[in-house]
């Protein structure tokens, strides 16, 4: 009897053991997975950085090295640089793959060139308007069209010939198009790439949506934004509210906010003016979708980044609705009023 349960005693511990071992070894399995989890995050990470340095580097001598302009618009040759391009033969290759691939990175699409309503969201200072200014500038240059802005955030350029100022873009205001109950003139589509609406919510409130003001340009408005792929294709809606009509919510390609990133001019200083100042380098975006409500969600789907490789914010004023309010009294309080004092 007493064998017997030895016997099986030594079995138990036989199978206990290789149980053990088992155990040993799925963790010596997971610790092994984690390593080469971690080994692929670390190798992307170095990728990535080695992609970015190759392009900041190509995009650099690009700046360096370029060649000027005549009059008549033909390229002028640098005889140092014609020289410098021979010698580095073969390793000139570099920098024509780091420009073809910055040009790639510049022209690929954006959430923002879907076509449809775009609603740029968020707190004042958080870049709304330079994002629209960057992205009005980008279809301008890729497709040689203007913008139609409420809002006189472009400043005026001086022509080559420094005799007059001009500005590309078109300024409106939404009443020109929508107003009591009907779209009166549309936004010409055959010189304007796009319609952005600046600081949405002092035009459209959603909560006066049952005042006969709001319908009255709100809803041939929505009857235009529901065909706009027909038309002028493209529309930006900025506000600083955290939704507007949920119409509009619903009709949206994108729902988005922005964090602008800004860091030293280290062209400009190098190259250019070398005046210590910071520039907006690109944005910070959070795209958010909606919840069963018709909500946006609290949180983002999508973060992203946009490097602005398209707008001088030369060009962009900060301050353009600061005279909105010029034509109102500015109220003065009767202490400030100096009084005599008169001695009995």
């Amino acid at each position: 009897m007493a064998s017997v349960v030895s016997t099986r005693i030594n079995s138990f511990k036989r199978v206990w053991g290789v149980l053990m071992d088992i155990n040993q070894l799925e963790l010596k399995l997971e610790n092994f997975a984690d390593r080469i989890d971690r080994l692929y995050i670390t190798m992307g990470n170095l990728l990535q950085w080695c992609v970015d340095s190759v392009l900041s580097l190509g995009d650099f001598m690009v700046k360096l090295l370029s060649t000027s302009k005549d009059a008549s618009n033909k390229i002028i040759d640098n005889e140092i640089y014609k020289r410098f391009r021979i010698l580095t033969f073969p390793w000139h290759f570099l920098w024509i793959l780091s420009y073809l691939l910055s040009r790639l990175k510049q022209d690929a699409k954006l959430i923002y060139d879907k076509p449809g309503v775009h609603i740029i969201i968020g707190p004042p200072g958080c870049g709304k308007s330079s994002l629209l200014f960057m992205l009005i500038e980008r279809l301008r240059m890729l497709f040689g069209k203007a913008s139609f802005i409420n809002s006189d955030f472009e400043k005026a350029r001086l022509s080559e010939d420094k005799q007059y100022k001009f500005r590309y873009h078109f300024l409106y205001k939404f009443t020109d198009f929508w107003r009591d109950r009907k779209m009166v003139q549309k936004p010409n589509h055959y010189i304007a790439s796009s319609l952005v609406i600046d600081e949405g919510h002092r035009i459209l409130n959603y909560r006066e949506n049952g005042s006969t003001e709001y319908n009255d340009k709100f809803k041939p408005f929505m009857d235009y934004a529901v065909l706009v792929r027909k038309f002028i294709n493209l529309i930006y809606f900025s506000t600083q509210m955290g939704k507007v009509d949920i119409q509009l919510m619903s009709l949206a390609q994108s729902i988005t906010q922005p964090r602008v990133d800004i860091g030293f001019d280290y062209p400009d200083w190098l190259l250019e003016t070398g005046a210590f100042r910071v520039k907006i380098l690109g944005f910070y975006i959070d795209q958010f979708g909606l919840d069963i409500n018709g909500e946006k969600t609290q949180k983002p789907i999508k973060s992203f980044y946009i490097k602005n490789e398209w707008a001088d914010f030369d060009f962009f004023d900060t301050m353009a609705m600061n005279d909105v309010y010029d034509h109102v009294p500015t109220y003065k309080p009767k202490n400030m009023i100096k009084e005599r004092v008169i001695q009995s």
